[in-house]
């Protein structure tokens, strides 16, 4: 089994880079899991089998389908809010510290299972277990969908200019190469 390196998160320079990243990436991705979350479960949640048949009935009808679609994003808004925006804070809070885009994705999907799980069994509906395993599957997918849309957010920060891209990149170097410099020499 191949190792995967671990992210270097002792080195001064490495923390302040990334404290200041998630400075602005904590409140971007949030904002974007809480619009684009409620969206893609509520599209998921159309085309699976319990909401399936009113979608083949509103297509049988065609007047009734937007008046669907609003009712179902509507609907989709007021469950998967709550869980998307929860969602997207820790995945952008735990993002620097993963170790590949595997991790990154597979952690996206867990705490998007993990959020809307514990707000479905907190409203408790009458439908039992089976409507919070329903509601914490479409969040898994939701929070993987995504995450891989806010992945560019996570890997290179575009509301920098690229002159200080270069300059961040340059001093993260120099601090690199002096922290290698120290631990090469002779105690």
């Amino acid at each position: 089994m191949p190792s995967v390196p671990a992210p270097i998160i002792n080195d001064a320079s490495h923390r302040t880079a990334v404290l200041g990243r998630l400075a602005w990436t904590i409140p971007v991705t949030t904002l974007l899991f809480v619009v684009l979350g409620p969206v893609v479960g509520t599209l998921i949640a159309l085309v699976t089998p319990p909401f399936g048949l009113m979608t083949m009935a509103a297509i049988a009808k065609p007047d009734t389908l937007p008046l669907l679609f609003l009712l179902s994003l509507g609907t989709g808004y007021v469950i998967g809010s709550i869980p998307a925006a929860f969602s997207g804070f820790w995945v952008a809070l735990l993002s620097p510290f993963s170790a590949s885009r595997k991790h990154f994705f597979l952690g996206a999907a867990a705490i998007g299972a993990a959020s809307t799980w514990i707000f479905a069994a907190g409203q408790q509906p009458s439908g039992g277990p089976i409507l919070p395993i329903f509601l914490a599957i479409i969040g898994t997918v939701s929070a993987v969908v995504c995450a891989v849309l806010t992945d560019q957010l996570r890997r290179r920060p575009f509301l920098e200019s690229r002159s200080a891209r270069r300059k961040r990149r340059d001093q993260l170097a120099r601090a690199r190469a002096e922290r290698l410099a120290r631990a090469r020499k002779p105690s």
